[in-house]
């Protein structure tokens, strides 16, 4: 009965460890290159990958103002320093 307990236990924690990360990982700004990436890819771009981007699109006003630069085509080189201005 311990054994079962231990092993429903670790389960549980490696679930807990799994949606952490993916909470930690949707905090973290987009660049550029990742809209660039998530526009161009399509069905191709990794569903983890969509999902992450997505929904940080759905909270973060300045990965959205990057989104709309990155769709309205400017160049993607000015893009990439003000996002960079944006981390520091």
């Amino acid at each position: 009965m311990d054994i079962i307990f231990t092993v429903l236990a670790a389960i549980a924690l490696w679930r807990v460890i799994l949606v952490g990360k993916q909470i930690m990982a949707a905090r973290k700004h987009l660049t550029a290159q990742d809209l660039e990436r998530y526009l161009a890819g399509g069905r191709t771009y990794p569903e983890e990958d969509r999902t992450r981007v997505t929904a940080h699109l759905g909270h973060c006003e300045a990965c959205q103002d990057l989104m709309r630069q990155c769709v309205s085509g400017r160049p993607t080189q000015q893009a990439i320093i003000e996002n960079s201005l944006l981390e520091e």
